[in-house]
């Protein structure tokens, strides 16, 4: 043991550690000595009790072999002499059993089978050379009959003769077969008697059995407690010269190993390793804090998770809120929408020039003739996206022309305060429209609006329908570029109906707010269908805040520098 004592006074702790251990190897003396002295006393009356308890045993056995006259070992051989007659006779017993169960279940089927059904189903009668014979000849005759119905009736004398002996044989076989059923009858018979014999044999060696058992069991009992007797007293003899010798010494098995010293510095608080624990803690539980919380952030905010999911990254296109003042974007802008027909040269355009410059390198001039803008959920910036990339194609010189294919919620004519009353679902539900009536000029050169137009009950199916293919033939022959604003493809069909009528298919992400989840379900519809998805950007990304937005703010507006120099 180490005793350790707490206290403000340094010497006084170590006066009462000393204290404390001498007094325990005290106790321990005497408390050894008396429990010695108690336990001497106790066992020597309990040896007492059992050697009177052995004797009585050992009459009480002697008593009994003299009063039954047995001997150990001629009672064990004759044990074992009736036990090995006992065996042989339940086993004769049950071969006995068994043979007249098996010979009354044949008995039963010969008594409820007829003559010629026995003959093809019984054991015995299927091995009798006899009827063997007899049912050879009996083909036979058949056969002959047979022969003879080929060219004779069945009243002719031949046929008659050759009916007579086949009567003869079945006589025959009926009176064989009899004559079995009678065998196995006495057969079942003797077994029967023989089986009562060897019931009775059983039941005599039997009794005996358990005569020699009872004695047996008396005189094992008694030897049984003479043993057990002989055992503890024998164990306690010993325990008492153990207690005997504990009681005549003194010996302590305590002692001190080293005195208490007085400390020269005190053990309590221990500051330094409060504070270097505190410190840990804080660090670890922060850093714990802060990868939990990252953990249940399930949203998009990056380009390498934009690439995990199979996507080609197109470019950033930063919210308006979080560069209002720089780059181009004054702190009061009227409509966020129109950001950059209102702000050519402002840093989301260029951000915006930079996705139309990464498009127009996926394809040749006339293999991006159409292109379908949608998103995996809905107010993620698609329609917007539609806007700025539209007319970035028109500044760059292409007639470009911006189609609202959202036939649920349009919005595309609100951006550019127009009215939604003909649109594109006009042209494809009447041939005869033309395509300069219904689509509108805009303030941007080169850039038309086609509205939805009256919106229909069946979206989807319009979107299947010749006619809606005929439009877009007439659409591609008058313009560049056709840029669909399509509804998100998590929410409806129409997104994929229509990607597979389009060049390509651009995915907006709103950075920090689409599940991942939701771009895995939005990649895996559009590919389930074929579309050809040109890639994914990252809208509305704020890069006022630190990490990702910043990085990729910076990276994209010095790339858009450069490419506006080039283009200059």
């Amino acid at each position: 043991m180490l005793i350790k004592v707490r206290d403000q006074n340094p010497t006084r702790a170590a006066r009462i550690a000393d204290t404390v251990a001498d007094a325990y190897a005290a106790q321990n003396v005497d408390r050894k000595v008396s429990a010695a002295s108690d336990a001497v006393s106790w066992l020597a009356k309990q040896a007492q009790g059992l050697k009177n308890e052995l004797s009585s045993a050992e009459g009480a056995l002697l008593k009994y072999k003299h009063d039954n006259e047995i001997l150990g070992a001629s009672l064990a051989d004759k044990q074992n002499f009736v036990g090995l007659d006992l065996q042989d006779a339940r086993r004769q017993l049950r071969d006995a059993r068994r043979e007249r169960v098996r010979l009354r279940a044949k008995l039963d089927q010969v008594r409820s089978l007829s003559a010629i059904e026995a003959q093809s189903s019984v054991t015995e009668i299927l091995g009798n050379g006899l009827i063997q014979r007899l049912k050879e000849r009996r083909v036979q005759f058949e056969n002959e009959k047979a022969d003879l119905l080929k060219s004779k009736l069945p009243k002719h004398p031949d046929v008659r003769v050759v009916e007579r002996k086949i009567q003869r044989v079945d006589k025959a076989l009926s009176q064989e077969v009899k004559g079995i059923r009678q065998s196995l009858e006495r057969s079942h018979k003797a077994l029967s008697a023989s089986e009562g014999k060897l019931v009775s044999e059983v039941d005599e060696l039997e009794e005996e059995a358990k005569q020699l058992q009872a004695h047996e069991l008396a005189y094992r009992r008694l030897q049984t407690d003479l043993d057990s007797k002989k055992t503890l007293h024998s164990q306690m003899l010993g325990r008492l010269k153990e207690a005997q010798l504990q009681a005549e010494t003194r010996a302590n098995n305590v002692r001190v190993l080293d005195a208490a010293l007085v400390p020269n510095t005190p053990v309590r608080p221990r500051m330094l390793l409060n504070l270097a624990v505190a410190a840990v803690l804080a660090l670890f539980g922060s850093l714990g804090l802060a990868f939990f919380v990252d953990r249940l952030d399930n949203t998009i905010k990056n380009q390498q998770q934009l690439e995990s999911y199979g996507l080609t990254f197109l470019g950033i296109v930063p919210s308006v809120r979080s560069i209002r003042g720089r780059g181009g974007v004054p702190k009061e802008i009227g409509d966020p929408d129109r950001c950059v027909i209102e702000h050519p040269h402002c840093s989301v355009a260029e951000c915006v020039r930079i996705i139309r410059t990464n498009l127009l390198f996926m394809a040749s001039e006339n293999a991006l003739g159409s292109i379908m803008v949608t998103s995996a959920g809905p107010r993620e910036g698609k329609t917007t996206t539609c806007v700025n990339i539209g007319a970035t194609m028109a500044m760059s010189g292409s007639r470009t022309l911006l189609i609202d294919s959202d036939l649920r919620r349009p919005r595309l004519h609100k951006i550019f305060n127009m009215t939604n009353e003909r649109g594109l679902t006009n042209l494809v539900m009447d041939a005869d429209v033309r395509v300069a009536d219904m689509v509108k000029a805009t303030e941007v050169d080169q850039l038309d609006i086609l509205c939805s137009g009256p919106l229909p009950p069946n979206p989807s199916e319009l979107l299947h329908t010749q006619g809606f293919r005929r439009t877009l033939a007439k659409l591609g022959d008058e313009y560049d570029r056709l840029i669909f604003d399509s509804p998100p493809v998590g929410a409806v069909t129409d997104a994929q109906i229509l990607g597979q009528q389009v060049d390509g298919t651009v995915l907006v992400v709103r950075a920090g707010d689409t599940r991942r989840e939701m771009v895995a379900k939005a990649t895996r519809l559009l590919s389930s269908v074929n579309i050809r998805i040109l890639g994914a950007l990252l809208n509305n990304l704020d890069v006022s805040q630190r990490g990702y937005g910043q990085y990729y703010y910076q990276y994209y507006r010095q790339q858009a520098d450069e490419v506006t120099a080039e283009q200059a």
